[in-house]
């Protein structure tokens, strides 16, 4: 299948899908607009599933821009990829995304997802008035997911966290699967939920005080009464306390992610500190001159520095 997007007016993004035949020939006619994004999904005729996706990392198809509407234009070759498929069936709307490598934890080379991440942005924005995303992955493969709404403001997170992996092990789909998250709300807000509780955790037994903690035991409550209603089947009351959940592990986020980043970002102002320090204590102690003496200055800033990594808790959180 090959989707042509183009835009009617500043509004609306007008939809046209084609099948291509054997070969991979298709034809699209768009009436005299500019902006075209074409995507190709190859669907699998037995499950229903994507198998290949259009490609949006470093390989994708470049979206096509037609100076004349009456022209015949050769879209040439579309990009896609083998992939597997994560489904969220609400609740994401108007935010950027970012599809990681779950090991290194940076951006995959090869993702994808519909609706188009074009729609809204060419920064991984997307739009979708009913909230549903597929997001597609590569194959065998943990990823994670995090949603902004700028970017530098998370406000979702999916690692796959859990009580006993609280900073994720990532989502793995297989070649052709699929993976729905029932519960979306619910998923982002345990995700939020178990990362901060290891660091709340590490930061405790650091004697890092972290404000506004009630956000974070708030948190557990509210994902507590939304499973206790699931079980119930009250979807309804599930999805308010979710969403109220979620609210409370953004914010529980914000104020332990700012907390345990400020004691880090202080080592280096530190470090800077002791440099006088070591000077004077490599020429009282040592009698040493030129590569020797610039020896004994940086032993004796190392000394400084790993007496003060016990006094200073950013050490042991960095």
């Amino acid at each position: 299948l090959v989707i042509c997007r183009y835009a009617y007016s500043a509004d609306l993004i007008v939809e046209d899908i084609s099948e291509a035949d054997d070969e991979g020939w298709f034809k699209v006619f768009i009436p005299g607009f500019r902006g075209v994004i074409l995507d190709a999904f190859l669907v699998n005729a037995s499950t229903g599933n994507v198998d290949y996706a259009a490609d949006y990392g470093i390989h994708q198809y470049a979206s096509l821009a037609f100076d004349n509407k009456d022209q015949v234009n050769d879209a040439g070759y579309l990009t896609v990829f083998r992939c597997g498929s994560i489904f969220f069936g609400a609740g994401i709307e108007d935010e950027f995304m970012q599809v990681r490598r779950f090991e290194t934890h940076t951006a995959s080379e090869y993702y994808g997802s519909s609706p188009s991440q074009y729609y809204a942005s060419p920064f991984f924005g997307f739009r979708s008035e009913e909230g549903a995303l597929m997001v597609f992955a590569p194959p065998d493969t943990p990823v994670e997911i995090d949603f902004r709404s700028s970017v530098e403001a998370i406000t979702k997170i999916m690692v796959n966290a859990s009580q006993d992996n609280p900073m994720g092990v990532g989502y793995t789909v297989a070649a052709g699967g699929q993976l729905i998250i029932q519960n979306p709300q619910l998923e982002f807000a345990e995700n939020f939920y178990w990362i901060n509780e290891w660091r709340v955790q590490r930061a405790l037994k650091s004697n890092l005080r972290i404000p506004s903690l009630e956000y974070h035991s708030n948190t557990l409550q509210h994902i507590q009464l939304a499973k206790s209603n699931l079980t119930n089947l009250q979807y309804s009351k599930a999805l308010t306390e979710s969403l109220d959940a979620l609210q409370y592990a953004t914010l529980a986020y914000k104020y332990v992610t700012s907390s345990i980043r400020s004691s880090v970002d202080t080592i280096p102002f530190f470090g800077f500190i002791v440099v006088p320090f070591a000077f004077l204590a490599a020429g009282l102690i040592f009698n040493f001159r030129g590569g020797k003496q610039a020896a004994a200055i940086i032993a004796m800033w190392a000394v400084m520095v790993a007496i003060l990594s016990f006094f200073h808790v950013g050490f042991s959180l960095a």
